[in-house]
């Protein structure tokens, strides 16, 4: 398949200045940011320049259409509870997932319109763009402060915002400089941002880059092996080691405490609020709406610290069967697939347990990235010649596989 040449276009750039923006928050957590308004800018500007007709990949529409009923199911339910309870909270928590939504079909769109190489380069460049942005915020706004934020409102933002960053890294970059310079910023900006769950999250990351590697070669496990022990060194010195200049930085002193003195805050059941589960009664199918936190003892007032507790409780069993399906789509079919789609989520993945981020757009961004990955790999399998007989590289694979394809 031939490369898919780069149109300039006003989209597309705005695509990539929603990435280089989405770090900076000029306003109060939950209120729209400037990388949302360009990003609203962007759909708008796509609708007009189409006479409002906007053509939905035919090869992703059924999948798009059950994403656009989970997402009325939870308009619906945050709806009749806002009626209920005369509560105008529930429309606004709405609002969070049509947005997202709008963002991940954004992407479909973009791919149809511009193509999907065009999209992933200009992603790549946003990736770096929003990782020097970010870098620079938390170098010249964070003071003296133990927990950096940089643009950010509150050193959490940051924390999640680099996972999401490494996940992009891994999954859109080739093996260059480009790529390691995000995880090298993002690395030292979740120590920096002092968040446990963003730090605990991007070990398991790293760890399962490192044992899910695709090469079986003796040299790469006896390799495997080496960086293991050295990446369990390095934990193990950053945490415990009396060694002068480790210990007297106060960054890692820093993370020291957040680790040792560990809260009532960091107990799942009651902290983070998956007691509230037992208080769901008969409302366990369709849920009790995202909202009127009042009503609830746990935690009362306040909305739960994980993801899964909030899609249980707030959509029931309809919604979590619901996003079990996105995510099933997200990660793929082959085993490969799924082994790489959730190596790139994990660190988000265990970041909810003990937060709640699934209302962050760039999480959906990345989601549909994914998508996308999978089908163009396989379109580029498909479309091979038989002839070919040499190892070739396929275009659109994010992870930079090799596949061979010989004559039958």
């Amino acid at each position: 398949m031939k490369a898919i040449q780069i149109r300039i276009s006003i989209p597309m750039n705005i695509l990539f200045l929603y990435f280089a923006t989405k770090s900076i928050n000029v306003f109060p957590s939950g209120m729209p940011q400037i990388a949302d308004i360009l990003l609203i800018l962007g759909i708008v500007i796509i609708i007009y320049s189409n006479r409002g007709v906007i053509y939905i990949p035919a090869e992703h529409s059924k999948h798009i259409k059950i994403c656009s009923m989970i997402v009325v199911y939870q308009m619906v339910v945050n709806f009749i509870w806002a009626i209920a309870l005369g509560n105008t909270q529930f429309i606004s928590r709405s609002m969070y997932y049509v947005f997202n939504f709008i963002a991940y079909v954004y992407i479909f769109i973009l791919c149809k319109y511009y193509g999907y190489e065009s999209v992933v380069k200009t992603t790549i460049s946003g990736c770096i763009a929003s990782a020097v942005v970010s870098f620079g915020g938390v170098m010249l706004l964070s003071g003296q402060a133990f927990r950096k934020n940089g643009f950010f409102n509150n050193p959490n933002q940051l924390g999640y915002f680099s996972i999401v960053l490494v996940a992009f890294a891994f999954c859109i970059f080739k093996n260059d400089w480009k790529k390691y310079l995000v995880y090298t910023l993002s690395v030292v900006m979740i120590i920096l941002s002092g968040s446990k769950a963003s730090f605990a999250g991007l070990f398991i990351f790293f760890f399962l880059v490192i044992i899910t590697s695709e090469n079986t070669k003796k040299q790469t496990i006896v390799w495997k092996m080496i960086v293991l022990i050295l990446l369990s060194v390095g934990l193990y010195l950053i945490m415990y080691s009396d060694i002068g200049f480790i210990a007297r930085n106060s960054e890692i002193i820093n993370l020291r405490v957040r680790f040792s003195n560990l809260e009532a805050d960091d107990n799942l059941w009651t902290g983070r609020g998956y007691e509230r589960i037992t208080e769901i009664g008969y409302h366990f199918l369709w849920g009790m709406g995202e909202g009127g936190f009042d009503r609830f003892t746990t935690l009362k007032g306040i909305e739960t610290h994980s993801a899964y507790v909030t899609i249980l409780l707030s959509y029931g069993l309809i919604g979590l069967i619901g996003y079990c399906y996105i995510f099933k789509k997200t990660v793929g079919k082959s085993f490969i697939q799924i082994k790489k789609s959730i190596t790139a989520l994990s660190g988000i993945l265990f970041y909810n347990v003990t937060h709640n981020g699934i209302r962050n757009t760039l999480v959906w961004m990345l989601l549909a990235m994914i998508c996308l990955e999978h089908y163009y790999a396989r379109i580029n399998v498909e479309e091979k010649p038989e002839s070919i007989s040499e190892p070739v590289i396929i275009e659109g694979d994010l992870y930079g596989r090799q596949a061979r394809l010989d004559k039958e």
